[in-house]
């Protein structure tokens, strides 16, 4: 059974919105389902060439985010895809906006793992084909198993300079996409905040100055090293923070008594506070990855030499690393919560498939990250989450 789930918008006529789902409903696994697009589209071509404009992605460095602009005329092609499975890192960001003469379309891709988008002008000049999805799916589905694809997002524009169109575009996310506080498109906070690996009694004495001189921030952010054996700046090189990523808990040197107290003297002081967490990697040896082996994924690759990727695939990972977050969240008070990811998942999920189900723990994976984001909104009216990855 397949399902499409569409969304329209009376006040932006020229937008669409859809994602497709898979079902089984049947005694007996289905045949091979391949090459799943959810995006299979052909446009009216004008005279001249065919235009793409996107940006670059994040690789932490200056150009990040810079604007990209490819064109090419009848017979030619284009193809962005994301590196190593992570979305939006490196060579491009997963939208786009396609021009050709004075009318085009503007497109995102909804899905936090691998993709890749696929135009081609045909030869006679008359139509651009626009083709996007994950980037491989060979896979039967097991009675009762349902997947869904990557979301699509278009918007049709005409007219005017495409610079207009981008102008609508944003509009369009403003209203329906961007997450609302009290109705209203959410503003992000002003922060200040601090490494982890600090004594607790530092960071409460900063909080109080702040508070005491009236400086206007609203959020407290506390970045990575707050756990396990962690030690030292960032830079540090005795025990940094990324060797210790799975050790879930806060370090004895710095947190004597637990997080809580740093929770509660923010909440006095009238801030916010966002913890820094990684929950889906682990380091060889750690307390998660020793307590629950089965819990985790590993690669041939050298990636952050070691380190294994949680499959959020599977329920009892996906309950466990759900219910560790809540719990921090309660326990330490926080309001904001900062997921971070640091490897290239790609590999690991190419391994944990069979030939015959090729691309499903990836899905697995997506799905399970969502359904944790939605778990963890409702379990906490009012929390926040803010993806730094």
């Amino acid at each position: 059974k397949v399902t499409a789930e569409v969304r329209i918008y009376p006040d932006y006529p020229g937008a669409v919105d859809w994602v497709l789902r898979f079902r089984n409903d049947g005694p007996s696994d289905t045949p091979i389902i391949e090459d799943i697009l959810p995006l299979h589209w052909a446009i009216t071509a004008s005279p001249g060439d065919c235009f793409i404009r996107h940006a670059r992605g994040s690789d932490a460095r200056a150009e990040d985010f810079k604007p990209l602009e490819e064109h090419f005329g009848p017979g030619g092609n284009d193809h962005l895809k994301s590196p190593g499975g992570d979305p939006s890192s490196r060579n491009t960001l997963p939208f786009f906006n396609l021009q050709t003469g004075d009318h085009g379309l503007i497109g995102a891709i909804g899905w936090t793992g691998g993709w890749r988008a696929d135009f081609t002008y045909a030869k006679d000049a008359k139509t651009i084909v626009m083709m996007s999805g994950m980037k491989r799916t060979h896979l039967l589905l097991h009675p009762g198993e349902e997947i869904r694809t990557p979301r699509i997002v278009l918007m049709n524009w005409a007219g005017g300079d495409w610079q207009d169109s981008q102008n609508s575009w944003r509009r369009l996310l403003l209203a329906h996409y961007t997450p609302q506080d009290n109705d209203r498109p959410m503003i992000g906070p002003i922060l200040f905040g601090s490494w982890g690996s600090e004594p607790i009694a530092n960071k409460i004495a900063y909080i109080q100055w702040v508070h005491d001189h009236k400086i206007p921030v609203e959020l407290y952010a506390v970045d990575a090293g707050w756990y396990g054996d962690s030690f030292g700046a960032e830079t540090d090189p005795t025990n940094p923070w990324w060797k210790n990523r799975g050790d879930w808990f806060p370090s004895p040197r710095y947190y004597p008594d637990g997080i809580k107290p740093l929770g509660d003297a923010l909440k006095v002081a009238g801030f916010g506070f966002s913890l820094w967490i990684e929950p889906e990697t682990s380091m060889p040896d750690r307390k998660i990855i020793r307590d629950h082996p089965d819990w985790y994924l590993r690669t041939d690759r050298p990636v952050n030499p070691g380190v294994s990727l949680a499959n959020l695939g599977n329920p009892a990972t996906l309950k466990g690393i759900t219910d560790m977050v809540s719990d921090f969240i309660s326990d330490f008070g926080m309001t904001w919560y900062r997921q971070d990811f640091n490897i290239p998942p790609e590999r690991y999920w190419e391994m944990a498939d069979t030939p015959d189900r090729i691309g499903m723990t990836e899905i697995g994976h997506i799905e399970g990250l969502y359904e944790m984001w939605d778990k963890l909104l409702a379990q906490h009216p009012g929390l926040h989450i803010d993806n730094c990855a």
